[in-house]
């Protein structure tokens, strides 16, 4: 049985970032606590179905399908 890994570290961020950044944030740079609380916010939120995709075709191989990242 293989585990699927897509999507581990988003569903470890959703259930764990708020309690860590409570407890850790002091740790950090103050000039750099907003962009980092944002861009890890930003990433939890990404969902790659929402972002859009493209879809390769070609008559001699199968398709091919490349889902767009929201680059967090």
């Amino acid at each position: 049985m293989q585990f699927d890994y897509r999507g581990v570290i988003n569903q470890i961020s959703r259930g764990h970032f708020d309690g860590f950044w409570r407890l850790y944030q002091e740790k950090f740079p103050v000039a750099s606590r907003h962009d980092i609380e944002e861009t890890v916010q930003k990433a939890i939120r990404c969902d790659l179905r929402n972002v859009g995709h493209i879809r390769y075709e070609c008559l001699d191989c199968p398709s091919y399908t490349r889902l767009f990242s929201c680059k967090s």
